[in-house]
């Protein structure tokens, strides 16, 4: 039977630095999707995302952790829990590998949010009662509660710079035990909220490209 998840030990990182984007040639429709490109240099656990993809869009701004258990190869490497199947056939692309983190070491809370469904009435006149269909998800979304420092930590500032430009990054969750939580998003300016005779505290909210990718531990 799976752990119950604790909240110690817990490591919230973020995407520092990006190496060079890899021209994707395909991704597969499966269930994990499986990513083609000749000589990649990937290492099998490693994190990036996916950038200015055509065709297979859900797949825009997705971060994910390169499949272990036999991919990647020289060739390929695996969309670990990342269920493409249904998704639209993949034309061009590339993925952007993370090079180096820095970790949020004063967060104290997290929360991952689901994306509730959006709903829509498509009743008529003759109807009495409503008529209500899914129309679409809605983004997942994460806070982050942090403690507040007198001057930001490099993890803090490089959240701040990006915040600040409206732009998105990566961000790793490590459980005790080495479970991972993975995902890529647009974060809010981190706040401040002081009282007296307390601590200050912040908080940032990310707003998630694609899915939030729920991962075991690497073996």
């Amino acid at each position: 039977m799976a752990e119950i998840v604790k909240g110690r030990g817990v490591k919230v990182e973020v995407g520092y630095t990006e190496g060079a984007a890899v021209a994707i040639s395909a991704v597969s429709n499966a269930n994990p999707g499986i990513a083609s490109r000749p000589s990649h240099g990937l290492l099998a656990g490693s994190v990036g995302y996916f950038d200015n993809i055509e065709g297979m869009d859900p797949l825009d701004g997705q971060a994910i952790r390169v499949a272990d258990a036999g991919s990647p190869s020289a060739d390929n490497f695996g969309l670990e829990n990342i269920d493409t199947s249904e998704f639209p056939d993949f034309a061009s692309g590339d993925y952007v590998p993370i090079t180096a983190w820095r970790t949020l070491s004063q967060s104290t809370q997290y929360q991952l949010g689901g994306g509730a469904p959006r709903t829509e009435d498509v009743g008529t006149l003759l109807d009495t009662t409503e008529k209500v269909e899914t129309v679409k998800l809605a983004a997942e979304t994460v806070t982050i509660d942090v403690r507040s420092l007198e001057s930001d930590n490099e993890a803090l500032k490089k959240v701040r710079e990006v915040a600040r430009k409206a732009g998105s990054m990566v961000f790793r969750i490590t459980l005790a035990k080495g479970a991972q939580r993975i995902f890529r998003g647009q974060p809010s300016i981190p706040g401040e909220s002081l009282t007296q005779g307390a601590t200050g505290t912040g908080q940032l909210t990310i707003t998630v490209k694609g899915q939030i990718v729920y991962l075991d531990a690497l073996a």
